[in-house]
């Protein structure tokens, strides 16, 4: 780095690449998504530059962006948003698929329910549906009634049982109802495909985008929408109805009885060409708290196992990661609940087992008395003179041991039927543990972790942060499987949980680390947010930059201002949310915040850091340092030190070299003050 000069006045330079064949409606849309899907928010969140405070609502029990409210704002006034397009384009291809996949659901969702509130059979989409459903409808079905069958099949806000509810009224046969939704999957899958991958190579077109997977697990009652939003009640729009999207989940169902289900596991193949690439984006949507549905990949007879997580919302092949109860947890619980208890039960001292031992014991007494009463009266007959009155004795102790053995036969048949009955439970439930446990694929493969990578004993990979499963060109793959395994309610109950899994087969991403390239004309942005008290950031290849090739560097500094209301918490409400969920209102508040804009050979690097305005005790901060700044108790007045840390971290981050004396220009600190903290964070 040639030259280094601070600038104290602050001013804002944007750049961004216009897609211009994105429409208002498509970019708000994006936006929203991506400010809602934790994944793409971690990566994505700095390419789009809006203002979005004003729109914060305020309530007596929490404080929330309205962002229906934006994107109304944002299609009505489409220049308010800026979407850095290239630099979502230099971001990983599963990201950008999953971005698409969302977007094209999200636009279809709202395209659907426009024709089915206004019942619009003369719409385009409509037409082609309509062409495309019309086939699997009972043959005479009146043209009435068959606008009335596909509005509800289409209904995008309707869970399934209401779905096959409304088709049961209208008089369709479960066979019937079986192919037309069956058919409607199918569509939804076409169309999401093609969409999104429309929408990728708009972003990035030298990229590959292959194949889309949609499963989809549960019985079809219902649960949380589209970006974990729900749509207004139609009557009542004030009132939450159902969850948004919730009707393009894509169910394969059957029928059995005249009734008509969901399959209880869904699978998908993909096979892969010599050209496609090796990578597997995974998302999730529908998760409950209660829940961690469990997706498994299979190929060349292994098999890799991802576990999901609702407070991240994210897949990780770390099985603690998150609650809930998963499939694995259920297979546990049939085997002990199914077969080790019973078991138990049969083997304990007054068990059926016990009994019927005792059972068996006291026939074979009866029969050795029977036998033993028989060889004295045939003893007795060889007497002169002949003993009646002894033999007649006998004769009566016989039959009354008869009688005995006759009963005790059939407490003996009874307690053979019961316990048969309790070893048909056993094997019955043996078949199914055998039949759950097969569904975990061959060979599960064990992993290790280093940073947000977890490699599997062959080589396979998974990137945490970018939800990319990747197969290494050495290993040679044609299909893949991919299962999605959702947990029941309960060991016997038919209820399921509800999820939908977006699968995307894409161009693998680079495992190893890398630099970023500067160009003559650019922008970068880079965000990081905080838990309560942390400031360290860790190392990201992301902020890796090549300095040496400008010229000048200038640094801005800026602390957001902290501005204490009277109704300011003192402490966090639930602080192991904040800590789970560092977006929350507070969490948004957490943060150290970089702008590079380079112009030819000079960048001007602008930075921000800012805390919550909940008093805090820097519990990371070493003893020796809050002893040196007399730090003795948590305080609102601690917060200034907190953001200094988090801006000094960050410049550490990008390797960026300012002096004391310019730094405490920026920051409401003592030059001895700063010297401190500067040197702390800075210490080899």
């Amino acid at each position: 780095m040639r030259r280094l000069i601070l600038l104290v006045t602050l001013h804002l330079i944007f750049f961004s690449i216009n897609a211009q064949s994105f429409t208002a409606q498509q970019k708000a849309y994006l936006y929203h998504i991506v400010q809602k899907t934790p994944v793409l928010n971690r990566n994505l969140q700095s390419c789009f530059i809006f203002d979005k405070e004003p729109f914060r609502q305020t309530s007596k029990y929490k404080s929330y962006i309205d962002y229906n409210a934006i994107e109304y704002y944002q299609i009505n006034n489409p220049d308010s948003l800026l979407i850095k397009w290239k630099n979502i384009s230099k971001a990983a291809p599963g990201l950008i698929a999953e971005a698409s996949t969302l977007l094209a659901i999200y636009e279809l969702n709202e395209q659907l329910k426009a024709i089915v509130n206004t019942k619009n059979t003369s719409d385009s989409l409509y037409l082609i549906l309509k062409k495309a459903l019309q086939n699997k409808l009972p043959a005479k079905i009146k043209e009435k009634k068959k606008d009335k069958v596909l509005f509800v099949v289409i209904h995008p806000s309707l869970p399934l049982k209401i779905k096959l509810q409304q088709l049961n009224n209208l008089k369709l046969k479960a066979k019937e109802q079986e192919r037309i939704m069956n058919q409607w999957r199918v569509n939804i899958n076409q169309i999401i495909s093609n969409r999104s991958k429309d929408f990728f190579h708009r972003i990035n077109p030298h990229k590959q985008y292959n194949h889309l997977l949609m499963p989809a697990a549960g019985e079809g009652s219902g649960t949380a929408g589209l970006l974990y939003e729900a749509e207004p009640h139609p009557e009542e729009i004030d009132k939450p109805w159902y969850g948004k999207a919730i009707g393009l989940f894509t169910y394969e169902l059957r029928s059995h009885n005249d009734e008509v289900k969901p399959k209880d596991m869904r699978s998908g193949i993909i096979q892969l060409s010599k050209e496609d690439g090796k990578a597997f984006h995974f998302s999730l949507w529908g998760l409950n708290s209660s829940f961690k549905p469990l997706v498994v990949v299979t190929s060349n007879n292994k098999s890799y196992h991802l576990f999901s997580d609702f407070h991240s919302m994210e897949l990780s092949p770390d099985p603690s990661q998150g609650e809930g109860i998963s499939f694995i947890d259920r297979i546990n619980q049939t085997r002990e609940k199914l077969i080790d208890e019973p078991m138990k039960k049969i083997q304990a001292e007054s068990s059926l087992l016990t009994i019927l031992d005792k059972e068996y014991q006291t026939k074979q007494e009866i029969e050795t008395k029977l036998e033993t009463l028989g060889l004295e009266i045939d003893s007795l007959k060889e007497l002169t003179p002949l003993p009646e009155a002894a033999i007649n004795y006998r004769r009566n102790l016989i039959e009354s041991n008869l009688t005995n053995l006759t009963n005790k036969e059939k407490r003996i048949k009874n307690l053979e039927d019961k316990l048969t009955a309790e070893y048909k439970k056993l094997d019955n439930a043996r078949l199914k543990v055998e039949k759950m446990e097969a569904s975990l694929g061959p060979n599960p493969q064990n992993w290790t972790k280093k940073d947000d990578i977890y490699t599997y004993s062959d080589g396979v990979w998974f990137n945490s942060r970018t939800q990319d499963l990747v197969f290494p060109d050495s290993i040679k793959t044609q299909e893949v499987k991919i299962d999605l395994l959702s947990a029941s309610y309960s060991l016997q109950g038919e209820q399921r949980d509800e999820v939908q899994l977006l699968v995307n087969n894409v161009t693998a991403p680079n495992i190893e680390s890398k630099e970023v390239n500067i160009t003559k004309n650019d922008t970068l942005l880079f965000t990081h947010y905080f838990h309560p008290d942390e400031f360290t950031i860790e190392p990201d290849d992301s902020l890796n930059i090549q300095w040496d090739s400008l010229n000048t560097v200038m640094v801005q500094l800026k602390v957001q201002p902290l501005i204490l209301k009277s109704d300011s918490p003192k402490r966090y409400k639930n602080r192991k949310r904040e800590h789970s969920l560092p977006t929350t209102h507070l969490g948004e508040q957490r943060f150290a915040k970089a702008e590079i804009i380079i112009n030819g050979d000079t960048a001007v690097v602008t930075i921000k850091s800012s805390t919550d305005p909940v008093p805090t005790q820097l519990s990371a901060l070493p003893i020796h340092i809050k002893q040196e700044l007399n730090i003795q108790k948590s305080s609102v007045a601690n917060n200034n030190y907190l953001s200094a840390l988090r801006g000094f971290s960050l410049l550490k981050a990008l390797n960026v070299a300012v002096s004391v004396d310019e730094l405490k220009i920026a920051y409401p600190l003592s030059e001895h003050q700063i010297k401190i903290l500067w040197e702390y964070i800075n210490k080899p």
